[in-house]
């Protein structure tokens, strides 16, 4: 067995943890040590109350004044314990303080404003009544008195006496000690949560949700075992409400943001098992019926979803434009000056890889973020034009094509070959052991045990299980490597076929099942009269969407749209206008709506449009004139 796949993603996941939380942490630890350092006992006897509900009440509200983020609260907890903090208010203020702090805030307001704004002031609402009740039933539990890990006394605050200097000394001091403590905690707590990463994904948790009380229940738990920070979350949510009740999402929103798997760790510098486990129990009852009470029984809210594609396609530079389907509006996002040649959005929607042209030929492998427009490069292509990006479904890595520039004519595909690049480190690598291994036009499964390649010298797709190192070759003359079907256990790929037309050429779809070892054609047998070009699957993995061309009595000059039953290969019209040539068709994740472009054959000066058809009603729009490729986005 293979172990390199699972090995390679856990560690990415234990680093994405580690440098999610340590910023934090640190960040925290120093405001911990000024605390300690600076602030007496009867400071801060002034500044929080000393009676149960009161002391909750201003602990649920202290991040506004002590932004530290959401792992930052435990170091600063610990700091205000020790300074004689009422449990109450600790307790408030380890639940409330990573979501009513103006980091978090902000960061789901960005994520949330197009979508459901909403969201944000009920997360913000049921975190404090969550944290006010659960302090105030902290003051009263069984055994509170041992709710509290033993810590050391703070050290003597400075008198007016002391030099300044002591205090910060102290502070430095009490700040590195923090650092100290919970840097073993916050290791224990990557490795836990990397773990988990590398075995479960979120669709797995997704899956599980069935009804209301399932919907929410399932959520919560993926909103704990994979933690993603509070911004990252509001992200999440703001797909999750296409698909889930909006009581559901906010269940999801509220729990995930006041505990996660790598908060509870941090959380057992503070307090004993049994008052954490009691903390878990309670922010999940609390934040789930506060989803009831707000909309567990509402549908979901049916969003349209967003589309990316390339213009203009008549003039240099091109680049990315984002049409919202919801409001209409169409935005440029990239702005290369040598234009972009192809794209692929990552799997949560957020990012979208591209391939940039630079001035002296080559070409590069860049990301873009989508919220703000940020770009930044990948790759660093000397010689090389560097393309066909495509994201892992961990949205960790991109695989793309290399291709050496040569100086020895129609050798260009004998110098490509698979890599792939860390997108947090922007750290390049062979994709494959084998250096001589070519590979062109990389593509994940979607269950992460196999990647595709085009191998242009044994002019076939090279399919790679990556849990046991066997490979498959699937002959194939087009130089594509086909798409897997949702299972990842599937491929359909296109082979060139004659009979129909003589000695002409054209193009059948084959299906091949990787784990049954067949392969069958979907197009028919190789004299059928079928021209098929672009495919999708559809969400389910029952369908097809193909461009296709009869060649008999129902020919057409252009492909026209049809759904392709994948069980018995019957076609069933979708699209058929013989003014018109189509491609590029897409479902999106609901399988309602279909993404595709079309060109007017009879038109001299046409240019391609990209259009969206609702496959419920029949209604199709144009989104864009003059551009092409279009892809949903996430």
């Amino acid at each position: 067995m293979n172990l390199a796949e699972p090995l390679t993603l856990f560690a990415a996941r234990f680093l994405d943890v580690l440098l999610g939380a340590a910023p934090f942490l640190l960040f925290g630890a120093l405001a911990a040590g000024l605390i300690e350092g600076l602030l007496s006992r009867d400071d801060l006897a002034r500044l929080i109350p000393r009676r149960t509900l009161p002391a909750a009440l201003a602990g649920s509200v202290l991040g506004l004044i002590l932004p530290v983020g959401e792992y930052g609260v435990i170091p600063v907890t610990r700091a205000l314990l020790r300074q004689g903090m009422p449990l109450p208010a600790a307790v408030a203020f380890l639940l409330a303080g990573p979501v009513i702090n103006s980091l978090a805030l902000a960061g789901t307001y960005v994520a949330l404003r197009d979508h459901d704004p909403s969201l944000l002031a009920l997360r913000a609402a049921v975190a404090l009544v969550a944290a006010v009740l659960i302090g105030v039933l902290a003051a009263f539990a069984p055994g509170r008195e041992r709710w509290l890990r033993p810590t050391p006394p703070a050290d003597s605050p400075p008198t007016p006496d002391a030099p300044s200097r002591s205090g910060l000394r102290r502070a430095l001091a009490a700040s590195g000690r923090e650092i100290a403590l919970l840097g073993r905690y916050l290791l224990i707590a990557a490795l836990l949560a990397a773990g988990v990463g590398a075995i479960l994904a979120p669709d797995d948790f997704e899956s599980l949700a069935e009804g209301w009380v399932g919907a929410a229940l399932a959520l919560q738990a993926r909103a704990y075992a994979l933690p993603g920070g509070t911004p990252a979350d509001a992200f999440a949510a703001r797909d999750l409400t296409e698909t889930f009740a909006r009581g559901a999402v906010l269940a999801f929103l509220a729990f995930g943001a006041m505990l996660d798997l790598t908060g509870t760790v941090l959380l057992l510098s503070v307090v004993q098992r049994r008052a954490a486990l009691a903390l878990v129990a309670l922010a999940l009852l609390i934040s789930g019926l506060a989803g009831v009470i707000t909309g567990g029984d509402a549908a979901p809210r049916a969003r349209l979803p967003r589309a990316v594609f390339i213009a203009p396609a008549d003039a240099y530079p091109r680049n990315l434009v984002v049409a919202d389907l919801e409001t209409g509006a169409v935005t440029p996002l990239t702005a290369a000056a040598h234009g972009i040649e192809d794209f692929a959005p990552s799997p949560d929607g957020t990012q979208i890889a591209y391939t940039q042209n630079n001035d002296d030929g080559t070409a590069d492998i860049w990301v873009v973020d989508v919220a703000d427009g940020g770009a930044r490069p990948l790759t660093r292509c000397v010689r090389a034009l560097c393309m066909a990006p495509a994201w892992h479904p961990d949205g960790t890595r991109v695989a793309y094509q290399r291709q050496e520039f040569s100086t020895a004519p129609g050798d260009a595909a004998r110098a490509t070959r698979a890599w792939v690049v860390d997108v947090s480190t922007a750290q390049s690598a062979l994709l494959f052991a084998d250096a001589q291994l070519l590979g062109a036009d990389p593509a994940w499964s979607p269950d992460r045990r196999r990647v595709a390649v085009y191998d242009a010298r044994a002019g076939a797709i090279r399919v790679h299980d990556l849990l046991d190192g066997s490979a498959v070759l699937l002959t194939s003359e087009p130089g594509e490597t086909g798409l897997f079907a949702p299972d990842g256990e599937r491929l359909i790929y296109p082979v060139l076929v004659r009979g129909a037309l003589g000695q002409e050429f054209y193009a059948h779809l084959m299906l091949a099942d990787l784990s049954a070892q067949t392969e069958v054609s979907l197009s028919g047998e190789p004299d059928a009269p079928v021209d098929d070009g672009f495919a999708a699957w559809s969400p389910d993995g029952t369908r097809l969407v193909v461009a296709r061309r009869y060649l008999d009595e129902r020919y057409t000059a252009g492909k026209q749209l049809y759904t392709l039953d994948v069980a018995t290969g019957e076609a069933t019209p979708l699209l058929v206008d013989a003014a018109y040539t189509h491609a590029a068709p897409q479902w999106d994740a609901s399988g309602r709506f279909v993404l595709y472009q079309r060109f007017a054959l009879a038109e001299t000066d046409a240019q391609p449009e990209v259009w969206v058809l609702d496959t419920h009603t029949g209604e199709a729009r144009m989104l864009a004139q003059n551009a092409f490729l279009p892809a949903w986005l996430p």
